[in-house]
């Protein structure tokens, strides 16, 4: 199909945009199993999305929480993870926002649900120089999966999260934009298959107190 110059609405290819909803499901998927696995007996990652306890402790809705309450209150697991995402977490860069500023720094071809999910897996500092030089960087630790794997799964829970609710009124689920995906994002939602019962948690080196 040709267009002219008097064409005022031609089809373009949009990228993804920020979907919290799925995003949470997403990451509490690939972290805890959807809620299964609450305790990493590794690191003082906790709850839902296995945020590191040591790090949460000191923001004002966790004033006299112990980690055990932490990992006993679904309601307030909810709340941190709102704010992180809001970008109000204290001490945490995190959410759409920071994601944003990423991907424009970076120039990335991640969409800015994958660059939140990779600060959530890496922590700030570490998703900046992955971003930097994804060729040459390197997880630290053993046993946490690469960064590819890690997005594999994620994509594979934030996709099915919105087909399942792009029903729904007022969804950021854009069929069209769906559609349109990218190769890589395709494959890295077909590349890893979810195991029961496992997570992929938060490296135990995430930056204490980070700003930027």
């Amino acid at each position: 199909m040709l267009y002219n110059d008097d064409d005022k609405k031609k089809p373009q290819n949009k990228k993804p945009q920020f979907n919290s909803g799925a995003f949470k499901h997403a990451i509490g998927m690939v972290e805890s199993s959807g809620g299964k696995n609450l305790m990493n007996t590794s690191s003082s990652a906790s709850g839902k999305y296995q945020f590191l306890y040591n790090l949460i402790r000191k923001d004002p809705d966790m004033k006299g929480v112990s980690r055990r309450d932490f990992i006993n209150n679904p309601d307030l697991q909810e709340k941190i993870m709102d704010k992180a995402l809001a970008g109000k977490l204290d001490g945490y860069a995190y959410g759409e926002k920071y994601a944003q500023r990423l991907q424009d720094k970076y120039k990335t071809n991640y969409n800015l649900n994958e660059v939140g999910a990779i600060v959530h897996f890496l922590g700030p500092g570490n998703a900046r120089r992955f971003l930097k030089d994804p060729t040459t960087f390197k997880v630290p630790g053993k046993t946490n999966a690469s960064v590819e794997e890690y997005l594999g799964r994620f994509n594979e829970n934030f996709n099915q999260h919105e087909l399942e609710n792009s029903h729904k009124i007022g969804s950021d689920f854009d069929i069209e934009s769906f559609d349109n995906k990218s190769p890589r994002d395709i494959h890295m939602s077909k590349m890893i298959q979810p195991i029961d019962n496992t997570r992929v948690s938060q490296p135990r080196f995430q930056e204490i107190n980070y700003k930027e």
